[in-house]
């Protein structure tokens, strides 16, 4: 005898379930790629997509699965044919969000190691001038600026001024052509450890 399985109680718990789905953390690349391609671009397609494929998948997945009242492994014994769907289905569950198991364990790492009194960012004891400053997040002996606050000063300063032949560098959109002897200088010694972390993040 087939065991009893709970069903949804009101339309809404069911549109919860399937939100709480799609929204995860994967979804804060959205603000980012609509400030990269524009909200008429990607938001546009976002939402058909989201509207006309994902959700309707969803809730036939979840009218198969109500109707057999079986897991993912019985909802196509009505049709052995498609019975390997159930596991390749699983399998890229897993796969796709390996991804963000990672980016979830390096926040739980921060977590516990800021548990600790002080953290192997808090100071830079090595900062010296013949120390390896690639990677330090705090030098003590004097301000040395990372290397995105160069690029944008650099961008900042050059964006109007035509130059023709030199580095690119990517500002707000707009692609801004830097000398290259500039920005060897500025760039020297700055850090490329010392990027934000929302950057280190989206990209």
């Amino acid at each position: 005898m087939a065991r009893q399985r709970e069903t949804w109680s009101q339309k809404a718990h069911q549109y919860a379930a399937f939100a709480s789905i799609t929204m995860n953390l994967r979804s804060l690349w959205c603000p980012l790629l609509m400030l990269r391609y524009g909200l008429g671009t990607f938001g546009v397609c976002y939402v058909i997509v989201v509207a006309f494929i994902c959700y309707p998948v969803l809730y036939i997945e979840s009218v198969l699965s109500q109707f057999t009242k079986s897991g993912n492994r019985g909802i196509f014994n009505c049709c052995p044919l498609f019975r390997g769907l159930s596991y390749s289905m699983a399998y890229f569950a897993v796969m796709a969000n390996l991804p963000q198991y990672s980016t979830v364990s390096h926040a739980i790492i921060y977590v516990l190691r800021s548990l600790r009194s002080g953290g192997p960012w808090s100071s830079c004891d090595a900062a010296s001038e013949t120390s390896d400053n690639s990677s330090c997040y705090a030098p003590s002996a004097e301000y040395i600026p990372p290397c995105e606050t160069v690029a944008t000063v650099l961008a900042r300063r050059f964006s109007d001024n035509g130059v023709q032949d030199g580095y690119p560098l990517l500002y707000r959109g707009r692609v801004t052509i830097v000398p290259i002897d500039e920005f060897n200088n500025a760039s020297a010694d700055c850090l490329p450890g010392n990027e934000s972390t929302v950057t280190e993040f989206y990209e």
